[in-house]
């Protein structure tokens, strides 16, 4: 039965090696976005293993565009969940100095120095609106490894095949379609997801490579889900992909991919720690707001020595953020609400 419905059976060890030796890894927009969410060290470490394979990476056209134009609302949403925890521990520490009040003439810790220090944190939160270090690297490692846009006629015929798809529920992008268009008079936003796969398996039958795709997403019409938890690809996507070009398909969050990664390549523990502890609290229906404290003094001044500094590691499962990062500003910071932030 194996060979009539290879989709439903799992790679043997052996067709995994051979595909990990000769396929082309694709990234979705949202791998390239977490990067502004990791801590500093995991981004750098995460990069260096894009350069190790740096012959062999691509990115389709549309999920390179999903990653510049959502990438601002990322860097604002990163500011602004950092000064919201700066505010906070600042607030608890003004709780501390009253208690230290109380039991002690002289306080053993001068808060208002550490209180002091953290909010010029604030001010010095690195500024990607003038310098961003991360996009000049993606810039060099993904030169002449986007693809091509689709012209009108084959846009067109792509939505036209994709109201139906979504239809019938056939993957990816259905899950999209609901939500995408409630802000979209165009109704077309929806079938992003569908254009990057299409533009996959087209870039497979040009260079005659098998594709291992790398994303975020955790929604059913890109994983096989069953009873909550995520057992691999869509059957359908694999099918469709062989029947499409003759080669393999497979898919990896990012936790899995490393696991892989680092039989070949360098990834340090702290990294690896750092993106299982993404995917738990992702994978966590309890948790609303999701912020670890990870080591990015960095950000801080010099003369002050944490061990650790607050940045938030939630992962989206979606590029498209504007809306949500317009909603938090209103929600944390009301008076800025309507200041416009250019990058």
């Amino acid at each position: 039965m194996k060979k009539e419905f290879p989709e439903f059976y799992r790679l043997e060890d052996k067709e995994i090696k051979d595909l990990w030796t000769d396929c082309f890894f694709v990234f979705d927009a949202n791998v390239l976005l977490n990067l502004y969410r990791y801590s500093l060290e995991t981004t750098e470490n995460l990069i260096e293993v894009l350069k190790s394979l740096s012959d062999r990476i691509w990115i389709p056209h549309q999920f390179a565009y999903e990653y510049q134009k959502n990438r601002a609302s990322v860097i604002e949403e990163q500011r602004i969940k950092y000064n919201k925890s700066v505010d906070t521990i600042v607030s608890e520490l003004d709780k501390i100095k009253d208690l230290q009040s109380n039991y002690f003439k002289t306080p053993s810790v001068d808060i208002a120095v550490f209180q002091e220090s953290l909010s010029k944190s604030k001010a010095v939160y690195p500024d990607c609106s003038f310098e961003d270090k991360t996009r000049s690297q993606m810039d060099l490692l993904f030169e002449s490894k986007v693809g091509d846009p689709f012209d009108d006629k084959k846009q067109t015929s792509v939505i036209e095949n994709g109201l139906e798809r979504y239809q019938r529920e056939i993957p990816p992008g259905y899950c999209d379609a609901k939500e995408k268009d409630k802000d979209d008079p165009t109704k077309t936003k929806k079938f992003g997801d569908l254009i990057g796969w299409i533009q996959m398996m087209e870039k497979s039958k040009e260079v005659g490579k098998s594709i291992i795709f790398i994303t975020s997403e955790r929604k059913e019409d890109w994983w096989q889900i069953v009873k909550g938890k995520i057992v691999g690809p869509r059957f359908e996507l694999i099918k469709e992909f062989r029947e499409k070009t003759e080669k393999r398909f497979h898919m990896y969050d990012m936790k899995r991919f490393l696991d892989y990664a680092k039989k070949s390549y360098t990834v340090s523990k702290s990294t690896l720690d750092e993106v299982e502890k993404k995917d738990k609290l992702y994978n966590d229906p309890l948790v609303s707001e999701k912020v670890s404290p990870l080591n990015t003094a960095e950000a801080l001044p010099d003369d002050i020595n944490l061990s650790t500094e607050w940045r938030e590691v939630e992962i989206s499962d979606s590029a498209d953020i504007d809306k949500e990062i317009i909603l938090t500003k209103k929600e944390i910071v009301p008076e800025e609400s309507e200041r416009q932030i250019n990058f």
